[in-house]
């Protein structure tokens, strides 16, 4: 036993670095979401609308969000589509624009996939 009983075959501070450093994903392994002009879209919810269509949930991050605006889905499984907001909720009540940090609901023209846990860029 060392000083006040602890073990002295502990790690240094840089063997446990060096541990943690080889242990660690290549950080060019990882692909990250390409935004197309800045703004993004985590998806968290998605529901089938009868007779409106798919709705994904989720908060607006970076850049203002507007019905009319081509998006791309950018699925977490890999690939993506494009497509169209039709309309932007929130709160229970239709908007033209969502300023980012805002809950929004998204309806989109065109039949998308989209999941929870999918990335919308904007």
């Amino acid at each position: 036993m060392g000083w006040f009983g602890r073990k002295k075959n502990l790690e240094t501070p840089e063997e446990m670095l060096a541990r943690f450093h080889a242990e660690s994903p290549n950080p060019s392994s990882v692909a990250p979401v390409e935004a197309a002009s800045g703004g993004m879209l985590t998806v968290e919810d998605v529901f089938q609308i009868t007779g409106r269509g798919t709705v994904a949930t989720g908060r607006v991050q970076f850049a203002r969000l507007s019905a009319g605006d081509r998006i791309t889905i950018n699925h977490a499984a890999g690939g993506s589509e494009q497509a169209t907001v039709k309309a932007i909720e929130t709160r229970g009540r239709r908007s033209a624009i969502a300023e980012p940090g805002t809950l929004v609901g998204v309806l989109f023209v065109e039949r998308v996939t989209v999941a929870a846990g999918d990335a919308i860029t904007f």
